[in-house]
């Protein structure tokens, strides 16, 4: 058996018409199509016991519940608790089955504590919880006892069915088997036993075999293994072989290179003048040639049996038109053609879809499984699963495909029903599956994939870029058009600037011309008036000599008229008022507002005040007021005290600031 990917035990089963398996799995509930096993956990998540069919619905039992079994719209099983069962569901076996098959059951079957059993072409094959499974005929004898010593999967026989009069499905606590009877391919010998096969024939129901280490023979209907036999008698059976001359060998091979059909032919190996086998790697077809064609009778792939052809020596050896011995890595088989064309129906089941899913970045989808249907897939999907089955009731559980705008040819035959694919460009594509069938045309499935583009490359987003590119050339012009406009703008503002620097450039040299000449005014003024000043006092001066020294001699009259005039002259502030008017108007009123925060200032420091706010240096200061430098300096140092200024602030700052 294939794996299934479940707990090893497995406790009963059912088959639908429609040739679907069902298990009851300490896992959960098994399926099985024919190629493809699924496995659906309860809930809970606890061990399902029995398993039985209503009208397609699926019952269940578990250790917690009782419910049924129902497929979603994307074909997946889901699990639904009831308490409602129907009345001939009994989720067990009566007691009095087993002892009702035979009287009396024999010791040691009672012994092994029988399961199940099936009953098939006078047979009954009787499992056990213990003792693997015994085959006695209707009167209650042993016949043959299967055990995990003679192959068998386990001996803890769970439950039994019958499936199609042909196989029967065994599930163990360990496992899933099935046998088959009336097999087209019949397992005689292991290669470990008999050695490699190089001659064989059938005479009176006997098989005679050359061997690279002796020679054998057996019958082939009882179960019996090969005996060794003498060489002598041997090869007088093995030397009546009819020989196939090399022109009708080279004649099927001409005919056969027409059927198209076919691959590459690896070996021909003829059972009669018009019956041969053609091998290619692991699979034999069985042609019957026509005169001038050839017609396919059956044809077998070994995978199906877990067998190997053996490679670079001869693999089939007809015994009759019917009967064939194949060589392979494993040991001896016996190939029944009558039986592989019988056995090869499907009861008119094809193949079908049974799940759909992809994945992306995110998680997995799942999709609804119908045959020749169209499905679409976004962009952005990394893989692609699909599952395909037909029934149990086939013989061969092998399917090939190919999809359409990818590959041509069909890929290699695969055990099992499960398709995964990685991304494809967006586009459609047709999938083409079919399956394996020993006669026949292949039956196949097709299904339609479209993969969306993305969303960049579809055509609303086409639409709406071009709408945006329009948009965005109709912006990029009015932009530009802006920018012309502003850069002109910017331009004319940039000249009017200019022209307005160069108006207020020339405003300012002239101010500042005007401003020197009032200072050379203010400065000139200054000087005329302390040299005024300054002669008066020295005519005073003079005068107060010239009366001292002449005494009497100097009329009074005269000294006193001198006198007053010369007061007069230094005590007209006419002189001053207009200098302060001039300096007031030059310097915004300083004289002014000087007084009025300063009362107490003196005339002498005011005028010291205006000269240093005329920016005059302590060396012009001097030369005006016909003094030395240190004299300025002590003048400006009383002038700090009387302003009250501290030693960090400049003195001809604060006055010009002021």
């Amino acid at each position: 058996m294939t794996e299934y990917n479940a707990s090893g035990q497995n406790w009963n089963m059912e088959v639908s018409p429609d040739g679907i398996l069902y298990v009851a799995n300490s896992s959960g509930l098994l399926t099985f199509d024919g190629n493809t096993w699924n496995t659906y956990k309860l809930p809970d998540k606890s061990i399902l016991r029995w398993v039985e069919l209503a009208h397609d619905t699926v019952y269940t039992l578990s250790e917690t519940s009782v419910g049924y079994w129902l497929p979603d719209s994307t074909g997946i099983l889901k699990y639904q608790a009831t308490k409602q069962v129907p009345a001939h569901i009994q989720f067990q076996k009566t007691s009095q089955d087993l002892q009702q098959l035979i009287h009396p059951l024999p010791s040691e079957i009672i012994k092994a504590k029988p399961s199940s059993y099936i009953f098939v072409n006078g047979l009954y094959f009787i499992g056990t919880l213990g003792q693997g499974i015994y085959i006695t005929d209707s009167a209650g004898e042993i016949l043959l006892h299967l055990t995990a010593a003679q192959g068998l999967q386990d001996n803890i026989v769970n439950d039994m069915l019958i499936e199609n009069n042909r196989v029967i499905w065994i599930a163990f606590d360990n496992g899933l088997g099935k046998i088959t009877l009336n097999s087209a391919l019949s397992f005689l010998a292991y290669r470990n036993d008999v050695g490699k096969l190089k001659n064989a024939v059938l005479h009176n129901d006997t098989i005679y075999i050359k061997t690279n280490i002796g020679y054998y023979k057996r019958s082939i209907d009882l179960l019996e293994p090969f005996a060794t036999i003498d060489e002598k008698k041997a090869l007088s059976q093995l030397n009546n072989k009819t020989e196939i001359r090399k022109a009708q060998l080279d004649k099927f091979r001409q005919l056969a290179g027409q059927y198209s059909g076919l691959k590459e032919i690896e070996n021909i190996y003829m059972a009669s003048d018009s019956l041969a086998w053609l091998v290619n790697e692991n699979e034999a077809e069985f042609f019957l040639a026509g005169r001038n064609h050839v017609q396919l009778k059956c044809r077998l792939i070994f995978d199906n049996y877990n067998a190997n052809l053996v490679y670079r020596e001869e693999q089939i050896f007809p015994l009759n038109d019917s009967l064939h011995l194949a060589s392979t890595t494993q040991g001896v088989f016996l190939i029944n053609t009558n039986r592989l064309i019988r056995n090869g129906g499907d009861r008119g089941l094809p193949l079908r879809l049974t799940g759909i899913a992809y994945k992306d970045d995110k998680e997995q989808y799942y999709l609804k499984a119908s045959d020749n249907e169209k499905i679409t897939l976004p962009y952005n999907f990394y893989e692609m699963m699909i599952s395909v089955g037909a029934s149990v009731f086939n013989s061969v559980n092998y399917i090939s495909y190919k999809i359409d705008n990818i590959s041509d040819e069909w890929s290699d035959w695969q055990r099992g029903g499960k398709i995964r694919f990685l991304k494809l460009p967006e586009g459609d594509y047709r999938l083409s599956v079919r399956k394996y069938v020993p006669y026949g045309d292949f039956p196949e499935l097709h299904l339609l994939i479209t993969v969306h583009p993305p969303w960049y490359k579809t055509d609303w987003f086409s639409f709406i870029f071009l709408g945006f590119l329009a948009f965005v050339l109709f912006a990029i012009s009015r932009g530009y058009q802006r920018r012309l406009q502003k850069k002109e703008k910017n331009r004319l503002r940039a000249e009017r600037q200019a022209e307005q620097q160069r108006l207020q450039q020339l405003q300012n040299e002239m101010l500042e011309a005007e401003l020197q000449n009032e200072r050379n005014e203010l400065v000139k003024q200054s000087s005329t008036l302390m040299r005024n000043e300054e002669a008066i006092s020295k005519l005073q001066k003079e005068l107060e000599q010239q009366k001292k020294t002449l005494g009497s001699q100097y009329p009074t009259n005269l000294y006193l008229r001198m006198r007053k005039l010369i007061e007069e002259t230094l005590n007209d502030s006419n002189e001053w008022q207009a200098f302060e008017s001039y300096f007031d108007n030059a310097h915004q009123d300083f004289i002014k507002r000087f007084r009025q925060q300063y009362p107490d200032i003196t005339n002498a420091d005011l005028r010291l005040s205006c000269m240093l706010r005329m920016n005059l240096s302590t060396k012009e200061i001097a030369s005006i007021l016909n003094v030395s430098i240190r004299a300025v300096e002590l003048r400006r140092y009383r002038l700090r005290k009387r302003l009250n200024l501290d030693s960090g602030i400049n003195l001809t700052e604060f006055l010009m600031d002021f």
